[in-house]
């Protein structure tokens, strides 16, 4: 989610405008948050073993897309969709490069709908 248009964690295509049609956004909006809780900072690293566990953190997030071409605030919020949702994250460390794996769940109340993320979100 950090790096795509549309999140992953959304439940289906995120560019239709519902899920019984086949119309899509033209103009899409999106508003996300992510809220980094730091649990623990196992390791250092070293020269003889460059690889190591740097961190392991939980996080919240939020995504929002909605359709900019509507007449009024009141359609423009009718035409949003929202997920939530949390994980835990684990920070890993080769050399100088660093890599961010995690698992979590997030929800999608327009949809009644919940899934299983990994990976980078």
């Amino acid at each position: 989610s950090k790096s795509t248009i549309i999140p992953e964690s959304f439940t289906d295509n995120a560019f239709l405008v519902s899920a019984n049609s086949n119309e899509t956004f033209n103009n899409l909006g999106r508003f996300s948050t992510r809220y980094t809780i730091p649990i623990s900072y196992p390791g250092e690293g070293g020269m003889l073993v460059p690889a190591y566990l740097q961190a392991i953190y939980l996080s919240a997030f939020s995504h929002t897309i909605t359709n900019l071409e509507q007449d009024s605030l009141e359609e423009l919020i009718s035409a949003s969709r929202s997920v939530f949702g949390a994980g835990l994250h684990f920070q890993f460390n080769i050399a100088n490069l660093t890599f961010d794996f995690g698992f979590g769940v997030s929800f999608e109340p327009t949809r009644n709908n919940a899934k299983f993320v990994f990976g980078d979100f």
